[in-house]
């Protein structure tokens, strides 16, 4: 695994970012124990997408090396697949974005939240930082790219480049990690995602989707949050919608279509939640609830 981290800085970043006692007694244990040990405690949290850009990103040594712009991900499964990391000072050049394994981060909480976890209930990411396991050295190789000149994520030769610069760094093995590892046939930025119109069968716009909540146990995209008011002639309400109904199309111009295939009457029911008030995402029956209310929803076509 290349350079290893402390199991005092594991157990650290990972208890404190999600408020585990149990993590404490962790610096004991070291490698994949120690994960293994964190992941049976730390249950699921769940944080908006939104929140990601601008988190801060620092090495095992305290240094920053950069920011979050942007999250890629698989636009069929929903898996994060790489975060793009606006590296400039760091390196001593211009800004360049690098796209990292999304498994390579740890987010932990920043000094003035030490106590504190780092993803609130309603997904909200206080004072972050994102955790890498990487040094100047790490990037000699790695494929920069410019923010108006993204490279073809799916191309097998760029990704197979890509990702070989950062295969000794740390990597969190993350629930279902065999599914996520799969190569994906489309990817699609996050920041495209957000606010885009949702379309249903007959071409009626349902909503636009508000945010993505990331389930960080396993990387995947859970829920998206569909932004429906003039659909059901009601004020604006959400709904998190799990992922897997969704359709998600991107053309050669890259423009982002998304479809759900739904009428007024598949809401009939579902309760929905007001944007300044979200709902308890790391509340496992909260979920197990939601996840009830679309049983009966079609699928995707991805």
């Amino acid at each position: 695994m290349g350079m290893k981290w402390s199991c005092a800085l594991c157990a650290l970043a990972i208890g404190a970012m999600f408020g585990v006692e149990q993590a404490r007694s962790a610096t004991t244990t070291t490698g994949s124990a120690a994960e293994a040990g964190a992941a049976a405690t730390l249950g699921k949290p769940v944080f908006r997408a939104s929140q990601l850009k601008g988190v801060k990103v620092k090495n095992k040594a305290g240094e920053e090396v950069g920011k979050i712009e942007d999250l890629v991900i698989d636009a069929h499964s929903g898996a994060a697949k790489y975060v793009a990391v606006s590296v400039g000072g760091f390196l001593g050049l211009g800004d360049k974005l690098f796209a990292i394994p999304y498994d390579a981060f740890i987010f932990a909480p920043g000094e003035r939240r030490a106590a504190e976890p780092a993803v609130t209930s309603e997904g909200k990411l206080a004072d972050v930082v994102a955790i890498l396991d990487v040094s100047k050295e790490t990037f000699k190789d790695a494929q920069g790219f410019d923010k108006d000149k993204w490279p073809n994520m799916v191309d097998a030769t760029w990704r197979s480049t890509n990702d070989r610069v950062y295969g000794s760094i740390h990597r969190r093995k993350l629930e279902g990690a065999e599914a996520a590892d799969a190569d994906a046939k489309e990817v699609v930025r996050v920041s495209a995602l957000l606010g885009t119109n949702v379309k249903n069968a007959k071409n009626e716009t349902v909503g636009e989707i508000n945010d993505l909540m990331i389930d960080d146990g396993d990387g995947h995209v859970r829920y998206a949050a569909l932004s429906v008011g003039g659909f059901l002639g009601i004020g604006n309400k959400l709904f998190a919608i799990p992922m897997s109904a969704f359709s998600v199309a991107i053309d050669t111009n890259r423009k982002v279509t998304v479809l759900l295939p739904v009428t007024k009457e598949s809401f009939k029911g579902i309760e929905g939640f007001d944007k300044e008030h979200w709902p308890n995402l790391a509340d496992k029956s909260w979920r197990e609830r939601n996840d009830q209310s679309y049983h009966s929803w079609p699928r995707g076509t991805n």
